[in-house]
C-alpha cells in the first residue's frame, strides 16, 4: 500500500483492524449448515411423474434443526454446570457465591424451555401460514379451528409466538387476537 501511496502522493493510514470477537454460536451455526448442505440430499427410487420431476423439491427446517441442536447443547452445558456447582457446594465453605450462580443457571434453563416451547408454536403457526397464507379468510379460519382446540395456557403462548412473528408479517396481529379471545 505504501507504494501506490507514494505514487499517488496519498498518507494511508494503518491498515484496518479485523473483528477477532468470534460468536461461538453463529460459528457452530454455520458449520453444522455447512455439513447439513454437504451431506442431506434427495434420492428418489422408482419412477418419477413428470409432475414431480417438473416442480421444485426443497428441504426445509434446517434453520428449526439448528434453533433446535442449539437449544439442547446449551441446555446440556447449563445442567452439567449446575450439577459441578451443586457438588463444589458441598465442598465449599463459600456457598452463597454458589447459590447466586446456580440461581442464574436455573434462569436461564428456564428460559431456554420458555424458548423451546415458544419455537414449537411459532413452527405450528409457520406451518399453517404456508398452507393456507394465500387466502387470509381462509387463513384466519383454520386459526380460529386451531384456537378452540387448545387450553388457555397453549392460547397464552400461541398469541406470544404470533406476536413474534408480526414482523414478517402483519397479519399475526390479527392471529393474536383471536388466540387472545
Amino acid at each position: 500500500m505504501k507504494k501506490f501511496s507514494n505514487i499517488n502522493n496519498i498518507k494511508v493510514g494503518k491498515e484496518p483492524k479485523i473483528n477477532d470477537n468470534i460468536n461461538e454460536d453463529e460459528l457452530f451455526k454455520s458449520k453444522v449448515m455447512d455439513l447439513l448442505n454437504k451431506f442431506l440430499s434427495i434420492k428418489t427410487y422408482g419412477p418419477i411423474d413428470r409432475h414431480f420431476h417438473m416442480s421444485s423439491v426443497k428441504i426445509t427446517g434446517k434453520e428449526a434443526f439448528l434453533e433446535a441442536l442449539n437449544t439442547l447443547l446449551k441446555e446440556d452445558t447449563l445442567n452439567n454446570e449446575k450439577k459441578i456447582l451443586e457438588t463444589l457446594k458441598y465442598t465449599i465453605r463459600d456457598w452463597e457465591t454458589l447459590d447466586s450462580k446456580i440461581y442464574k443457571i436455573e434462569e436461564e434453563i428456564s428460559y431456554n424451555n420458555d424458548i423451546k416451547r415458544l419455537n414449537t408454536h411459532i413452527n405450528k403457526l409457520m406451518n399453517i401460514y404456508e398452507k393456507y397464507g394465500d387466502d387470509e379468510e381462509l387463513f384466519l379460519i383454520k386459526i380460529t379451528e386451531s384456537a378452540n382446540k387448545l387450553d388457555n395456557d397453549s392460547k397464552k403462548l400461541r398469541a406470544e409466538a404470533s406476536l413474534l412473528i408480526v414482523e414478517k408479517n402483519e397479519l399475526f396481529k390479527k392471529v393474536a387476537d383471536i388466540y387472545n379471545k
